[in-house]
């Protein structure tokens, strides 16, 4: 419990957690592992989410096993398609993370330990004694007061609905901890729409449980003395030239499947024939490593060995396959559309390097700014069926550093830095352009469900 305590005290003030999503690199996620367990939705590649990991627990641990589970369904084409084509091409993927961690932060610990030791027993052992003297002194007041001014009783407790004053006890500190019980009753007494009962009522509890409790007051002073001792700790820290670090490797391994259509040809026996529906299905698997230094810098490192396909590189179209029926002298006719792409659809393996310099920047009190600086490495086992490129920018990622709550991103991005994909075409048509002519942009967002997001912090 102890030590559970300092940790909290220290990594709050030192490590800043993420719960919303991965940092972007452009329009793929970085390869730096976040506590981030959560499911989301990204309205932009119309695509859904699940993540669920154990990473968090590696920031407070000198040495940890780290697991992740990751699992995405989208539509390979974007949501433009479905507005003006109602084109789908749905593709699912399928991850598994397995690692190990190293930190030193036994070593920032023990300092703090040290520091604040005697104070951590003050509190532990007056603890009960706490408990009993504040909440003592609400259940005291409703009983005083609960014969003669019965409603102004129960309409003061309707402003705790999570519990009964008339019975709060230790087992009730979860739902109404001492903050949330104090500045309650400040709000009853300065809201001029309670009746002069209710902040009489509520006044006299705020008194007799902490303006003139003696253990209050004492806990405030240990509140404040740990406060200092923790500064001092900081200046230990800095004077030791202690920064937090912290090194994880994984290995991961993964499966992806794409439906979708090619057109063969128009067979004009059976118009049936003319389309073919594929599945392809791929395997990914390879090993990372993420640096934390002093939670200011991350540097993250994955290589991929992937099992995957040209379609990218192939424009699809929308074909009309019209039938006429004839009846009775009557001619009736159906009409079907299909999206499809050309018939040069490759399998191919690729070599993945990704890189990623991730800069935490805090911008004012309350907000976090994430640069990423990266590069996508492709090499292509089979230059006929997919060109090896390099594509590298910078992404900027937003968040509210309070609740860890993702606002939104932006990213520059040039892709194929080399115009591998150009200069693997004819001289006579080729585009090749300046840097500057090459660069993209885009905005990400991604909404998250809170429900299953774990935060420690």
């Amino acid at each position: 419990m102890k030590r559970l305590l300092t940790l909290l005290i220290i990594f709050s003030g030192i490590i800043e957690s993420i719960s919303a999503q991965d940092v972007k690199a452009g329009k793929d996620e970085s390869t730096i592992l976040l506590d981030n367990s959560n499911i989301g939705f990204d309205p932009g590649e119309t695509s859904i989410t699940f993540k669920y990991n154990n990473l968090g627990l590696s920031k407070t641990k000198k040495k940890n096993w780290l697991w992740a589970i990751n699992a995405e369904g989208k539509n390979n084409e974007g949501l433009a398609s479905i507005f003006s084509s109602s084109q789908i091409v749905p593709s699912s993927e399928f991850s598994l993370f397995a690692g190990y961690s190293w930190s030193n932060s036994d070593k920032i610990d023990r300092v703090y330990l040290t520091a604040d030791d005697d104070i951590l027993n003050q509190v532990l052992a007056m603890q009960d004694k706490l408990v009993e003297s504040v909440y003592g002194s609400v259940r005291n007041v409703m009983a005083q007061e609960r014969g003669r001014n019965f409603e102004s009783c129960k309409a003061l407790n309707e402003k705790f609905p999570a519990v009964d004053l008339n019975t709060i006890s230790k087992d009730d500190t979860e739902k109404l901890p001492f903050a949330k019980l104090k500045n309650g009753l400040e709000k009853i007494i300065k809201n001029s729409e309670n009746t002069r009962e209710v902040v009489r009522i509520a006044r006299d509890m705020l008194n007799r449980a902490f303006v003139n409790n003696a253990d209050w007051k004492k806990f405030v002073e240990l509140n404040q003395a740990s406060l200092s001792a923790i500064d001092d700790a900081d200046d230990e820290v800095a004077d030791l030239d202690l920064k937090y670090w912290r090194t994880s490797i994984f290995i991961h391994y993964g499966n992806s499947s794409t439906k979708y259509n090619t057109f063969l040809g128009w067979d004009s026996t059976n118009l049936d024939n003319s389309f073919k529906a594929n599945t392809f299905r791929g395997i990914n698997f390879g090993l990372g490593i993420n640096h934390d230094i002093a939670s200011k810098w991350l540097l993250g490192f994955e290589y991929t060995y992937e099992e995957t396909n040209n379609l990218n590189t192939l424009t699809s179209a929308e074909y009309t396959v019209r039938t006429n029926n004839v009846a009775a002298n009557m001619t009736g006719s159906t009409e079907l559309k299909k999206t499809a792409y050309p018939d040069r659809f490759k399998e191919v393996f690729v070599h993945n390097y990704d890189f990623d310099v991730i800069q935490r920047i805090p911008v004012g009190e309350k907000y976090l700014l994430l640069l990423d600086y990266y590069a996508r490495i492709n090499r292509s086992t089979n230059e006929e069926r997919l060109v090896s490129t390099t594509d590298i920018g910078i992404s900027s990622s937003f968040f509210n550093g309070e609740k860890g709550n993702f606002i939104g991103g932006i990213y520059f991005e040039v892709p194929d830095f080399n115009e591998n994909v150009e200069r693997k075409k004819p001289i006579e048509d080729r585009e090749l352009n300046p840097l500057y002519r090459r660069v993209t942009f885009g905005i990400y967002t991604k909404f998250s469900f809170a429900g299953l997001t774990r935060n420690l912090y």
